[in-house]
C-alpha cells in the first residue's frame, strides 16, 4: 500500500547518518554481553596421558604403566624410581580446552572481528557523519572486544574446526554455545551468499550491459 511505501521513505531518510544494517551489526547487538561471560565460563576437559611422574605425585596407573613398573629393576617403588631421577610411568591429567564447542566459540569470534573490521573500512570508512553513527561506534566496539577475547589464555591450543562440522550434545544443549553455534551459521551463510554473486559476477554484469544497451536505443 501507498502508505507503508510512506513509512519505508520515512524509515530510509531517518537512517541516512547510519551506515547500512549487515549482519554484523545484528550480531553485535545480541553477542556484545554474552561472548565475555562464556568465554571466561569455557568448558574444559581432563585429558589422561600416561608419562613420568614424580613419586610424591603418583596417583594412578593403567595396566601399561604396571607392566612398565614391572620391567624396571629394584624391589619396591622407591628402587625403581632411583633408576629414574625419581620419576615413574603414571597417569597424569591435564585440563584442555580444545574441545569441538570451543573450536566454534574461537572460530566464530575470529570471524566476527574480521566481518566488524570490513564493515568498518567499506560501509564507514572516512566519513566524518558515518564515523559519529551509533552503528559505527556499536561495530567499532564490538571489534575491540573479539580482538581482546581472541588473546585470551584459553584459546592457545584450540584448533580450528575442520569444515562441515556437526554441533555435538554441548553445542545443541549448552544454552551459551548454542547461541554462538547459531550465529556461526549465519556468518557462514554469508560467507557461501557472497562467494556464489562473485561466482555470478560476471552473468550478472552481462545482463545489465544489455538493459542499459537496450535503454540507450529506446
Amino acid at each position: 500500500s501507498w502508505s507503508s511505501l510512506y513509512e519505508f521513505i520515512e524509515k530510509i531518510s531517518a537512517e541516512k547518518n547510519q551506515p547500512r544494517m549487515a549482519l554484523i551489526v545484528k550480531i553485535s547487538e545480541t553477542m556484545h554481553h554474552h561472548l565475555p561471560p562464556t568465554v571466561k565460563s569455557a568448558r574444559r576437559v581432563l585429558n589422561r596421558s600416561p608419562e613420568m611422574v614424580p613419586v610424591d605425585r603418583l596417583t594412578e596407573m593403567d595396566t601399561n604403566c604396571i607392566r612398565w613398573l614391572a620391567r624396571q629393576p629394584g624391589k619396591d617403588m622407591v628402587e625403581k624410581a632411583s633408576h629414574n631421577q625419581q620419576t615413574l610411568r603414571g597417569i597424569a591429567r591435564k585440563e584442555s580446552f580444545n574441545t569441538l564447542e570451543n573450536k566454534i566459540l574461537k572460530e566464530f569470534i575470529r570471524r566476527c572481528e574480521d566481518e566488524a573490521r570490513r564493515y568498518l573500512k567499506n560501509e564507514v570508512g572516512n566519513d566524518p557523519i558515518l564515523k559519529n553513527s551509533k552503528r559505527h561506534k556499536q561495530v567499532l566496539s564490538f571489534q575491540n572486544l573479539c580482538d581482546n577475547l581472541i588473546k585470551d589464555q584459553k584459546f592457545i591450543n584450540v584448533k580450528k574446526p575442520s569444515s562441515g562440522v556437526r554441533p555435538n550434545y554441548v553445542i545443541q544443549n549448552d544454552i551459551r554455545y548454542r547461541k554462538v553455534w547459531s550465529n556461526y551459521l549465519k556468518i557462514l551463510r554469508k560467507e557461501n551468499q557472497e562467494d556464489q554473486i562473485w561466482d555470478w559476477q560476471s552473468r550478472t554484469w552481462a545482463d545489465v550491459s544489455r538493459l542499459l544497451i537496450n535503454v540507450g536505443l529506446f
